[in-house]
């Protein structure tokens, strides 16, 4: 058993914690670090510190994407 970022405890196969680094968030996004850095700044995405560094979880990561997907509205076809 080990414990997650969160503190719960839970085993290896349950859960697998990657954290990411912004280098690789901004590689990942195609965006610049200091994109990254601003949303760190503003808190807009959970992320750990480890001493200096900052990371972000990868599950973190892609619920953030989730949760700004816009979804397509199907238009139904005109009557003319």
């Amino acid at each position: 058993m080990s414990r997650d970022y969160f503190g719960t405890t839970s085993s290896l196969t349950d859960i697998q914690l990657r954290a990411l680094t912004l280098t690789q968030l901004a590689e990942l996004s195609n965006e610049s670090l200091a994109v990254w850095r601003k949303r760190i700044h503003r808190r807009e995405i959970n992320y750990v510190k480890y001493g200096r560094n900052v990371r972000v979880p990868e599950a973190d990561y892609r619920a953030w994407v989730q949760a700004r997907i816009v979804h397509a509205v199907s238009v139904a076809p005109s009557d003319k």
